[in-house]
């Protein structure tokens, strides 16, 4: 049984190993319990200066850990380096974790449905001796899922690298990526939903393939397509193979990623026949966590269409599940539906419900990352609660949430180049812009164009969005000028993009400009612009778009 993965963090160093030939250890009655204690190669009774902090507390500190001790779900555990502390953990089902000197763990959740670890820092090892429904240790956005087999994972941010080793048995290895698609106009690659975006790529680890390796860094998460039809031709193919493979868990995955490429080209509805049939198989299959999933993204698209209570339907089913799977009652899957439930009663057009569904979200993901380390996940919701706020008129509080989710995506990524920190520096432009803050929206929505370039080499229709932006703002500013020039660079970003002219944005460019042209009192430069804008205009609506 397989799971998605979840983020946690880029560029730190890590490697995990199964091992399921030991003996299994002794269960604890506790989530997990110290069994086995070393000081520098030694065995222990305890240990000092280990790191510590449990679920709720608000920060992390240092203690002495004793063999026998208890930790519960939510505890995050890091095993000093001086002196070298190696720590072995038993889980309540038997199963053991090492923790090296330096490493970094949080024990998300541990019940008789299974396992969920989160690796932040250095090396970890694992004996899986019981099998379980799911047993998950991710890493940033990639999974190794795995049932009475061994392997290792390491990431080397030296090298940026991020390396798969198979020993025996079969590893299925999973990673998220993002798409980006050249001829769609898409200001709008936001983590409104978190992980709506994603798509799971997955690959499988056995004797005849013995290695993985995967680029670390933000472009090696994106994938590129030239148009709308290449990416839907890629996936209808991709899932046709899947399907005929004959492996019911590659099959289901295969779906779900046609479903969301149909949705995200503009087909909702074949995406949801898709999505149905995805939703069957993993029924049929009793994969609840799976079921949740498929049952989310479909009230995604219901709420897309503006089906809101449909949409409500299928997130609720989503919620159900997440919660009878939830030990302790918080998880980043019941989190993520709390998200989706809340934007859709604000899309449905009830601020205060999107406003509360948001806070429990936030208070799960608080009770999972006190600290705010997995950055990628709690800046999510920071984002959400913003959007919430901001419906419901708290701009105040908005505001402070936005810059949070800023501040944590800075953090996530050092060099300051990433598609979630470009929306990030966006989201805050324009809200200052609707405050009527030009300066710090001008500041904001370059700092946006600049991440934006740098991703991407200045050719993206997210790089021309950005110069629109900017020209907009500097409209409310009073500088026409600098307005002018910024829709300029759009536009000719544009037709580069689209060398046919016929897009939605290049009529919005022409618009723009034409509206520039007459407040500047050149009459002759807004007809030409009208003119070329009346052009495209009929020729999108020639093709019926």
């Amino acid at each position: 049984m397989r799971h998605p993965a979840r983020p946690v963090r880029l560029g730190i160093a890590a490697a995990l190993l199964w091992s399921c030939g030991a003996a299994p250890a002794a269960p604890c009655g506790a989530p997990a319990c110290v069994e086995r204690i070393e000081v520098d190669g030694r065995p222990a009774a305890q240990a000092a200066g280990v790191v510590l902090q449990s679920r709720g507390d608000a920060q992390e500190r240092k203690a002495t850990l004793a063999v026998g001790a208890a930790l519960d779900d939510g505890t995050l555990v890091e095993a000093p380096t001086s002196p070298r502390v190696r720590l072995q953990l038993v889980t309540r089902n038997g199963n053991t974790v090492t923790l090296e000197p330096g490493a970094r763990l949080r024990v998300e959740a541990v019940d008789t449905h299974g396992e969920r670890f989160a690796q932040l820092l250095g090396e970890a090892r694992f004996a899986v001796t019981r099998a379980l429904g799911f047993f998950e240790v991710t890493h940033e956005r990639f999974l190794a899922a795995v049932k009475g087999t061994e392997f290792a994972v390491a990431v080397d941010p030296g090298q940026s690298e991020i390396r798969f080793d198979w020993f025996k048995g079969r590893v299925v290895v999973e990673h998220e990526v993002t798409l980006a698609i050249a001829d769609q106009d898409d200001d709008d690659a936001t983590d409104a939903d978190d992980d709506s975006r994603a798509l799971v790529e997955r690959e499988v680890l056995s004797e005849s393939r013995r290695q993985l390796r995967y680029r670390l860094g933000p472009r090696e998460y994106l994938r590129e397509f030239r148009s709308l039809r290449d990416a839907e031709q890629y996936f209808r193919e991709r899932a046709a193979q899947d399907e005929r493979s004959g492996d019911a868990e590659r099959a289901l995955v295969g779906l779900i990623q046609l479903g969301q490429i149909l949705a995200q080209v503009g087909k909702p509805r074949a995406a949801l026949d898709v999505l149905e049939r995805a939703l069957a198989l993993a029924v049929r299959a009793q994969d609840a966590r799976m079921e949740s999933q498929v049952a989310r993204r479909i009230g995604l698209v219901h709420r897309d269409l503006r089906e809101h209570a449909k949409a409500t339907a299928m997130l609720q089913r989503s919620l159900a599940i997440e919660e009878r799977l939830t030990p302790g009652g918080a998880s980043a899957g019941l989190a993520r539906a709390y998200t989706a439930l809340g934007r859709t009663a604000g899309y449905a057009g009830d601020a205060r419900a999107w406003v509360a569904a948001t806070e429990r979200a936030m208070q799960i993901q608080r009770q999972l990352d006190p600290g705010e380390a997995d950055s990628g996940r709690t800046s999510a919701v920071h984002k959400n609660l913003a959007d919430a706020y901001w419906a419901a008129g708290e701009r105040d509080k908005a505001m402070r949430h936005y810059e949070a989710s800023l501040a944590l995506k800075q953090k996530a990524q050092p060099d300051g180049v990433s598609f979630p920190l470009g929306n990030a520096w966006r989201d805050l432009g324009l809200r200052h812009l609707q405050l009527g803050r030009t300066d710090a929206a001008i500041a904001a929505l370059q700092a946006s164009l600049d991440v934006r370039t740098r991703l991407f080499d200045g050719v993206h229709p997210s790089v021309a969005a950005s110069h629109e932006a900017l020209a907009r703002a500097h409209e409310r500013a009073g500088d026409r000028a600098q307005a002018t020039a910024s829709q300029r660079k759009a536009l000719d970003l544009r037709l580069r993009l689209y060398p046919d002219g016929v897009h939605p944005s290049v009529l919005r460019s022409y618009r723009h400009l034409a509206r520039l042209a007459r407040q500047g009192g050149d009459a002759a430069l807004a007809r030409e612009h009208e003119a070329r804008a009346a052009e495209v205009k009929a020729r999108l609506e020639s093709a019926g778009r």
